[in-house]
């Protein structure tokens, strides 16, 4: 599996918007997960298509490694939009 963070977003909308510029490059949504802190997630609409997890339940290794990086901004209550590449 290889995973990344197309990055960090300030709101839920602004999170909607880059994936749906993946799926324009040929990304599905299944291949897509929302990460934020509870208080992030709390606008989360699943209306989207896409699944969203708290940080602290994310259990996968490799996405934790990616996950690292953006550390801060999980505790500024702002969300990563991870994408699995292994979907493609």
């Amino acid at each position: 599996m290889s995973v990344f963070a197309e990055g960090s977003y300030d709101s839920y909308e602004d999170t909607i918007r880059a994936a749906d510029t993946l799926v324009m490059r040929g990304h599905e949504k299944d291949d897509m997960k929302i990460v934020g802190n509870s208080s992030a997630l709390q606008e989360y609409d699943d209306a989207a298509g896409i699944s969203a997890v708290e940080h602290s339940k994310i259990h996968s290794e490799e996405e934790s490694t990616v996950l690292e990086e953006y550390e801060t901004e999980l505790q500024s209550d702002k969300l990563i939009l991870l994408v699995n590449e292994a979907g493609d």
